[in-house]
């Protein structure tokens, strides 16, 4: 059954064409029908059964196969924050907690109470990120504008601070967190625990492929963090990863010093 509305089926069949290599003038040729028409059917003009159905014959495919290009592109969509939210949140990191913290699905009167604030500062924090467009009050509900938490603009303003921020405290931490378990000596609580820098040579192929099912993995751990994190489980753990992976030509300089992260062999005398 197909659930996806025309739009999304549309929208579908647009991204197949391109694809495909395929143009409107393609379509419209096929069809017998004129340029104007054709980007009329594929923007908000109603069209038939009979006609869409026609428009995937010539694709080589169906409603169902079109749903399920739908509903991939739907769920992998990424949404990115402006440049001037971008812009504003790098720059006052505070209000970058307060909104993460609001899509941890904690209220604004749950984050006042957690880290103390005033009435004052609380309202600050709403007023500004409204006036970014961030948040909206709806009924007099605050309201997060973007369903999940936007992507940084790749290279941008929010992804340079967003790494260096991530690099430092991540660090930071498991520096602190290796020196408790060397003065814990206990093999049992450290099962699972892993620091580890590696070097191998492999093919550009080879590693992609592998990194496509460590994010497999990945996502498989975070689903199961969502369930078990509703639960009422006994002992239950915080699982902190750090993720830093790099793919970078044979023979770089900057391997050199992680190659030699515990000095030179040098001539003993």
């Amino acid at each position: 059954m197909v659930t996806s509305s025309l739009p999304q089926l549309k929208a579908a069949a647009k991204l197949l064409m391109k694809r495909q290599n395929r143009s409107y003038q393609d379509l419209a040729d096929h069809l017998g029908i004129s340029l104007v028409s054709v980007k009329r059917i594929m923007s908000k003009e109603e069209v038939s059964l009979g006609r869409f159905l026609e428009i995937c014959e010539w694709l080589e495919t169906s409603l169902t196969e079109l749903e399920k290009i739908s509903q991939y592109s739907l769920v992998n969509k990424k949404t990115h924050f402006t440049q001037e939210q971008e812009s504003f949140l790098a720059k006052n990191p505070e209000y970058m907690s307060f909104l993460f913290h609001m899509y941890t699905e904690e209220t604004p009167e749950q984050i006042q109470k957690k880290f103390g604030l005033s009435n004052r500062s609380l309202n600050l924090y709403l007023i500004r990120l409204e006036k970014f467009g961030i948040l909206k009050k709806v009924s007099g509900q605050v309201r997060l504008v973007y369903r999940d938490f936007p992507s940084p603009i790749p290279y941008g303003e929010l992804s340079k601070t967003q790494g260096k921020n991530v690099l430092d405290s991540g660090l930071s931490f498991f520096k602190r967190h290796n020196a408790f378990s060397i003065q814990r000596k206990s093999p049992e609580a450290d099962k699972g625990n892993r620091t580890l820098l590696s070097l191998m040579n492999i093919s550009r192929e080879s590693y992609l492929a592998w990194f496509e099912k460590y994010k497999l993995l990945f996502q498989e751990l975070s689903n199961v963090g969502e369930i078990e994190g509703k639960l009422d489980i006994k002992d239950k753990k915080t699982v902190v990863l750090l993720h830093l992976h790099a793919l970078v030509d044979e023979g770089d300089i900057e391997i050199e010093g992680i190659a030699n992260m515990f000095g030179k062999p040098v001539e003993l005398k």
